[in-house]
Formats: structure tokens, C-alpha cells, sequence
């Protein structure tokens, strides 16, 4: 169950939808909230099967935007105050396809492939930080707050925001969004594939603008945290070319 907070001269409502559904920019009817009210008795303790039947009954989740599948607190609007943005989601496709070998090859070989520094269960209650080391991929959603790598935390933390909410980035601009998400998601994948991220190949990155506007005819020549006759290195430059790209479309 998903939920909008629509405003209508000052007075909030929700409107509730099944959360794979993206949610139009309209209220819900009288029926509609009619017909909620009455599936949720908040009068009794509910008998609930599952964890996932528990959120309607203290927060509702955005189907899209910024703080996507994020649990809100009711009476919350994230959307209202950039002191909101710590919770910010980041949502990571995993793809754990397995390489389905041509049947015109057979080997006597059996080989075992692990991910040596991906925690595939829960320990404790830190599974949901990413801390650039372990991953565990008992979900795929971070907020930024529980983001505590070094390099990733100082893009999420400065205090270069923007002051009105923006539909697709909150309250952080372009350039600032764009750096987090693809340095996260070539971390993320770095460490599925069994390796250790290496600052090195990001620290430059963090230069480009939070504020990113693209130069004549959407080409950037300028080399961030680049000094007279260096140079990127082949992935400092793809890398590069990927943030600029986003920040591009954002």
C-alpha cells in the first residue's frame, strides 16, 4: 500500500494505491477513503501474517520520486523541508541471472563462483548500511543517512542544496544526485564481483559541480581535480562521462 500527499489549500490527504501502481496527481474520492478506513480498524491491535501488512498502519511509501519505497512516517511530507533529505532513497537493480552455458559445450570442469565479499544474510541489524566494504543483498534500497562510505557520505552531507523541492532530485541538485548514484553503483558492483573499490578511481570525481550545468553544446572538456599534463585514467574517464551524462538528464 502506497500513499500521495496532495495539498489543497493548505489541508493535506492521501491518496492510497497498491504500491506497484504509479500514483496520479489527483486525490482520492470520498468513497476511496471511505473504503480505506474501513479495511483498517485502528481501534484493535491487527492481526497481521506478515511484516509487510504492517506499514498502512503507521506510515505510508512513495511509488516513485526521491524517497521511493521509503516507510513515512503519517502526518510526515518529506517533499516539505530539505531537512528531509537524509532519507532520500538510492534503489539498486541486483541482477543475480545466472550465464546459461551453450549446450553444444559440455566440460568435465565444475567450477565454483562465489562473491567472497558479499554477506548474503542478515547479521544483526547493520544490513541495511552500505559502508563500501560488504554488501548484503537482503534488499536493494538505501537511504543516504545509512550510506557511511567515506567518499559517497561527503556527497550526501554537504550543504549545497537546493532551497525548493525539485520532483526528481529533492532538495540536492543534478550534479550532487548524478555523482552518488553511479560511484554507489560501480562500488556495489565492484564488491558483488568479489573486488575492493579503490578510492583512487573515485576521489577526482567528486569535483564535478553539485550545481551541474553543461557547457557549449552539451560537451565538458574540463578536467576535475586534474593539475596541467594529468590525466584521467580509463576509468576515472568513463566514469566521468557517466556522471556527466546523468547529471545531463536529471
Amino acid at each position: 500500500m502506497a500513499a500521495r500527499l496532495e495539498e489543497n489549500d493548505g489541508v493535506s490527504k492521501e491518496t492510497y494505491e497498491p504500491d506497484d501502481h504509479i500514483l496520479p496527481q489527483s486525490w482520492s474520492t470520498p468513497v476511496q477513503q471511505q473504503e480505506y478506513q474501513g479495511r483498517i480498524n485502528l481501534t484493535q491491535a491487527p492481526d497481521l501474517s506478515s511484516l509487510s501488512e504492517a506499514p498502512p498502519y503507521c506510515g505510508y511509501s512513495f511509488t516513485d520520486g526521491p524517497w521511493k519505497h521509503a516507510l513515512v512516517a503519517l502526518g510526515i511530507d518529506p517533499r516539505q523541508g530539505p531537512e528531509y533529505r537524509i532519507y532520500k532513497t538510492y534503489n539498486f537493480p541486483y541482477n543475480y541471472d545466472p550465464i546459461i552455458a551453450d549446450p553444444s559445450f559440455t566440460s568435465s570442469l565444475t567450477v565454483d563462483i562465489s562473491f567472497p565479499r558479499e554477506v548474503r544474510t542478515n547479521h544483526g541489524n547493520d544490513s541495511h548500511i552500505f559502508d563500501g566494504y560488504l554488501l548484503f543483498n537482503d534488499d536493494n534500497v538505501w537511504q543516504y543517512c545509512d550510506i557511511s562510505d567515506d567518499q559517497l557520505r561527503r556527497i550526501w552531507s554537504t550543504t549545497t542544496i537546493r532551497h525548493s523541492f525539485c520532483p526528481r532530485n529533492g532538495f540536492f541538485y543534478n550534479g550532487k544526485t548524478a555523482k552518488l548514484w553511479e560511484i554507489m553503483t560501480d562500488k556495489v558492483l565492484t564488491i558483488r564481483d568479489g573486488e575492493e573499490p579503490a578510492v583512487d578511481d573515485y576521489e577526482c570525481l567528486l569535483d564535478i559541480p553539485d550545481d551541474y550545468k553543461a557547457g557549449s553544446r552539451g560537451r565538458e572538456r574540463k578536467r576535475y581535480d586534474r593539475g596541467f599534463g594529468q590525466n584521467y585514467t580509463r576509468k576515472q574517464a568513463f566514469m566521468r562521462s557517466l556522471i556527466l551524462k546523468k547529471a545531463q538528464s536529471l
